[in-house]
């Protein structure tokens, strides 16, 4: 009688855990919820290769009719700024690349950052991309 009791007990209480649960709703996030919204430049990005001894570092941005860019690409070594260049367009794409000798044994990472201006030259917007930090 006893086992048949504890039986029935849990079997209540598995019921009443079951009957109690709270359903969540889920929902799936929403394209623009996630994309970067941009005002005068298309898109910006940055990358970072090695080849004998030199770090090919690259910016790439694209500018908007009616907005100027100027795009700043920064070479860093063990996170401090090691080399750095700039260009500036108006409604045109940037392509940005440099190369800069390196020394193996330290870790490098390239940031790029366009500097968005209107027609009357007032700062609008700032974007940056990075690359991640790579070791040579």
């Amino acid at each position: 009688m006893k086992k048949k009791l504890v039986s029935f007990m849990c079997a209540v209480m598995a019921a009443l855990c079951l009957a109690v649960s709270v359903p969540v709703q889920a929902y799936a996030a929403l394209k623009d919820e996630i994309a970067l919204q941009y005002i005068g430049i298309s898109e910006i990005s940055a990358n970072l290769h090695f080849e004998n001894g030199v770090a090919y570092c690259r910016g790439t941005t694209r500018a908007y009719k009616g907005y100027t860019v100027n795009l700043v690409v920064v070479l860093k070594r063990n996170n401090v700024e090691y080399a750095r260049w700039e260009e500036t367009v108006t409604y045109d794409t940037i392509i940005l690349e440099k190369p800069c000798s390196i020394t193996h044994g330290h870790v490098y990472q390239v940031v790029v950052t366009a500097y968005v201006y209107d027609s009357a030259g007032k700062l609008v917007e700032t974007q940056t991309a990075s690359t991640g930090v790579k070791a040579y």
